[in-house]
């Protein structure tokens, strides 16, 4: 549609769109088809035979149709360019009102407005659907730039040509967007031109209708579901359920993720059917997606990681309470971050609690009253491995360690915060780090070393704001100063590139080997280093990490830090080594480095263990175990 007519004033070249390379055009629809067919087809085939383009060399290109009194300009890259940071800006305001929205762009353009909300999408769940009713002005575009990452973006959809409200309605329905509460129309200027505006006003108006209609078909859908009879028991479990959801987590803080399918593969093993959503990184998941995934599946047990399924990223508190079946809720990573969740929404008809940490379960019981009367039971972690690494002397070393650190200087000896502000910090941090195994808020609390400071400030209110930072800060300093003690005895460390920016300067420096371990590749370090050295989270309590069990479950043996209920799962000094200090740790490191035969034995007694009491094998009976306990018999 017309934007604006004006004469061709300058020397820049009028060329046929037609005329150009088609190159650039096969690579964006290749793109555009893996999801989008019906758009590929409408732009594929459109007709550019009257379009004109005007270009400069990595420069700003106008799109038009040539009229009688000069240039009918469809596309304008300076006009966009000049709208681009208002648009931004506003769209950057919106995301941060939180609301469940689907956003709908008005137009492709010229692409370089898509190509910006890309960028803030980043790290956000929202969704972008593009309406571009000029299938050959698409056509066109799509010849002259190069927009790969906007067509091939999991959190963009794309509904072009004559019946394009017809393929966004599919686009609806296909990808469950009708649940989301409103659609927002974001235009790709200031002040678009007032026909061409209202057209998509009314086209915005009309798509609502068509999700109004989607929405009452889908909810009779899930009324009906629900609505059937279903007899549950532990004995007869036909089909599990599992949802974990860490899609945009870098890669080595994805262990949950890791875990879960470790847990999936052995329920597998019995015979008994799993499935369960598959979350990719960078994707838009509108609210209540785990629902359609469960109706498709309808299982009989839902073991949800790490949230409740009140979650709207979940189910939802009215779906999950009128779902009539077992809903285990396993928090195997920081269970204390779903506590305020709890406080608000209560525990939902059929869930069940468990958690790798069983401090937590006080805590528990004090945020919801409904478990008064009810357990929260203990689901450790489990061996991920059952085969001894392979010998392999490219990962032989003395003495290894594996995990991550996080440089923070940028934000503790950075500008943002004051000298007062930064001093504060430091002496929490301090705390925390000698505070092995207690909570924060209890260490900001209750400390002697943070008398004064509470006296002249609210403790609690920098720790609720710099929570994790701080969180970070103390287990990096913790472990940088711990490993310190062994960088004369042929340490290797692996982990994050921070550990470079952290030990610069210090006698870790040559032990950081700068390379992350995949987890097909943690067996051998286990199996061919003499020594692993294992440092739980400094604010775990009675939760084991995940080491303590794939270390001796692949052939090495394990040192690792003293913590309540280890003994209940290895006995001390016969199937695992434990250290209170650093200098502890190095005096242990020393002995068993020359005593092999020793360390041989202790491995080989810890790998019995793990795989008679700690696979995930023993994990599901435990998890069935539970489900009687709860009365699903």
């Amino acid at each position: 549609m017309s934007r604006k007519k004006r004469r061709w004033e300058d020397s820049t070249p009028i060329e046929p769109v037609a005329s150009l390379s088609g190159d650039l055009l096969e690579s964006n629809l290749a793109h555009l088809a893996l999801r989008f067919p019906e758009a590929e087809d409408r732009v594929k085939n459109a007709d550019i035979s009257d379009l004109f383009c005007q270009r400069n060399p990595g420069g700003p290109v106008r799109i038009g149709r040539k009229a009688a009194d000069g240039i009918d300009w469809l596309v304008d890259d300076e006009e966009e360019s000049g709208a681009i940071h208002a648009v931004r800006e506003g769209f950057c305001q919106r995301l941060k009102e939180n609301k469940s929205r689907l956003f709908v762009l008005a137009g492709l353009g010229s692409g370089g407005i898509a190509s910006g909300l890309l960028e803030d999408l980043a790290g956000q769940n929202q969704g972008i659907l593009v309406l571009e009713a000029n299938a050959p002005l698409f056509h066109a575009v799509l010849r002259l730039k190069d927009l790969g990452a906007v067509l091939e973006s999991r959190k963009f959809f794309f509904a072009v040509g004559k019946d394009f409200l017809a393929q966004a309605e599919a686009i609806l329905e296909n990808y469950n967007l009708c649940v989301v509460k409103e659609l927002c129309l974001l235009f790709r200027e200031s002040n678009p031109n007032p026909q061409w505006r209202q057209s998509y006003v009314l086209w915005a108006q009309d798509l609502a209708g068509r999700k109004k209609t989607l929405e009452l078909a889908l909810n009779q859908k899930v009324v009906q579901f629900l609505g059937r009879p279903r007899v549950v028991t532990a004995e007869r479990i036909r089909k599990v359920w599992i949802c974990e959801r860490s899609p945009d987590s870098v890669e080595f803080s994805r262990v949950q993720h890791h875990l879960a399918g470790k847990f999936a593969q052995a329920i597998a093993a019995t015979g008994t059917e799993v499935c369960g959503p598959e979350y990719q990184p960078e994707t838009y998941y509108p609210p209540f997606y785990a629902v359609h995934n469960l109706m498709e599946a309808d299982p009989d047990v839902a073991l949800i990681v790490n949230t409740f399924s009140t979650d709207e990223g979940i189910f939802g508190k009215n779906f999950s309470n009128r779902l009539n079946i077992p809903k285990v809720i396993w928090f195997m990573d920081t269970p204390m971050l779903g506590l305020e969740h709890l406080k608000k929404t209560g525990l939902a008809k059929g869930e069940i609690l468990a958690s790798t940490d069983t401090r937590w379960f006080d805590d528990v019981r004090q945020a919801c009253p409904q478990l008064a009367e009810r357990q929260v039971h203990a689901l450790p972690l489990a061996a991920t491995y059952d085969e001894v690494g392979p010998e392999d002397e490219a990962w032989s070393c003395p003495v290894s360690y594996v995990g991550q650190v996080r440089d923070l200087s940028p934000i503790f000896g950075g500008k943002d915060l004051s000298k007062r502000v930064r001093k504060i910090l430091d002496r929490i941090i301090e705390v925390m780090v000698d505070g092995r195994g207690q909570r924060p808020d209890e260490l900001v609390q209750n400390s002697d070393r943070l008398a004064e400071l509470r006296r002249q400030y609210d403790l609690q209110q920098f720790l609720q704001t710099y929570y994790n930072e701080m969180v970070w800060e103390a287990n990096s300093r913790h472990r940088v100063r711990t490993l310190t003690a062994l960088a004369d005895l042929g340490l290797r460390v692996y982990g994050n590139p921070d550990w470079a920016k952290l030990t610069s300067g210090t006698p870790l420096q040559s032990c950081f080997t700068g390379k992350t371990v995949a987890h097909h590749d943690l067996p051998r370090l286990f199996r061919n280093s003499q020594i692993n050295v294992n440092m739980h989270h400094l604010q775990s309590t009675t939760s084991l990490n995940q080491r303590v069990f794939d270390v001796p479950a692949a052939g090495g043996l394990l040192i690792t830090d003293a913590m309540p209920g280890l003994e209940n799962v290895f006995e001390p000094d016969k199937e695992v080594v434990i250290y209170h200090s650093p200098e502890q740790l190095r005096e242990k490191v020393l002995y068993y480095l020359e005593h092999p035969e020793q360390r041989r034995e202790i491995a080989e007694r810890a790998r019995a263990r793990v795989l008679k009491d700690h696979t995930f094998a023993n994990r599901w009976q435990r998890l069935l175990d539970i489900l009687r306990r709860e009365g699903w018999r």
